[in-house]
């Protein structure tokens, strides 16, 4: 009797426990970009937001893209094949860190100055790997390279769309808010001196490029960042809009994320005005593996007109 007893109280015990348990536990739905987006955003805002670019006027006819849709989700590697056939989270971030270590490299090598290299990256390490290989093999760095700026001191002709065609008059001298840009210095500082324009120039080049090695030392630590989840959030966006096209709405989109916010940047700063054949930064392998995945081969006639308008 006494066992039949026990027995029922263990029971009643054991309901019990689990009627407290489930009844203060609340189901979760899929967590939202949106939502990481915020629950990081306090981890990573000393890394800075992207520089608000101008985007410059755009004929319709000019960009159309003859290219039939491509879904985002086929991402490549650097080498140019295909990762997978469905997105993942892996694969995203893949992309992004090789994109954005690629670009920091590039900017790095521009102003000529000692780099700080990335190599300790347990999340990254066969991303790492691969993007040396990769250039060893396939590019030229671009380290020690000359910055050519050919932008004018007259401020008075300096408008939206000026300023769009030279992307790094945007470049915040601080680590914090965008604003005062390299622009509104030199506006209100009346610098005439080109050399010392150029110096600020570089100045601001090297303040935008150690934000990005801070983000890519974040990435490494947490293997996500609020400015990743701006990238993902694009590329969904991308894939589920089927119809992309070429108009200023879409274009600033684009440069509010860091990848296409650098690409514009880094074609900017490797245009030649002297060449005869107008340079553009949209045949770099890092550029044209996540341009053409994403059937966005309008950017490439972006950066082309960008250098023919200057």
């Amino acid at each position: 009797m006494k066992k039949q007893i026990l027995h029922s109280l263990n029971s009643l015990l054991l309901i019990s426990l689990l009627t407290s348990c489930t009844s203060g536990y609340k189901f979760k739905t899929p967590e939202s970009i949106e939502n990481k987006m915020a629950r990081y955003k306090n981890k990573s805002d000393y890394l800075g937001s992207t520089p608000k670019f101008h985007v410059m006027n755009m004929n319709t006819e000019s960009f159309k893209s003859n290219r039939s849709r491509t879904p985002a989700s086929h991402l490549m590697n650097q080498a140019g094949t295909q990762i997978q056939n469905e997105p993942t989270s892996t694969s995203y971030k893949n992309t992004y860190f090789m994109l954005l270590l690629s670009q920091y490299e590039t900017l790095t090598g521009l102003t000529g100055n000692s780099q700080q290299i990335i190599d300790v990256c347990p999340g990254f390490h066969s991303t790492i790997v691969e993007l040396r290989n990769h250039i060893r093999h396939n590019e030229t760095t671009t380290t020690n390279n000359i910055i050519n700026l050919n932008f004018s001191l007259d401020t008075a002709a300096w408008n939206e769309e000026y300023l769009a065609l030279f992307p790094e008059l945007m470049l915040p001298l601080s680590f914090g808010e965008n604003q005062p840009t390299l622009a509104d210095i030199i506006k209100q500082n009346k610098v005439a001196d080109f050399k010392q324009a150029e110096s600020l120039v570089k100045q601001a080049i090297d303040t935008h490029s150690m934000k990005l090695y801070k983000e890519l030392e974040y990435l490494c630590e947490n293997g996500t960042s609020s400015n990743y989840y701006k990238f993902e959030n694009l590329l969904s966006g991308i894939d589920q809009k089927k119809n992309f096209i070429p108009i200023k709405l879409h274009a600033s989109i684009l440069f509010k994320t860091t990848i296409f916010s650098n690409m514009i940047l880094i074609n900017s700063l490797l245009y030649q005005k002297d060449q005869r054949s107008i340079a553009s930064y949209d045949s770099s392998n890092s550029n044209t593996s996540i341009v053409d995945q994403l059937d966005l081969g309008w950017i490439k006639t972006y950066l082309k007109e960008m250098n023919k308008r200057k």
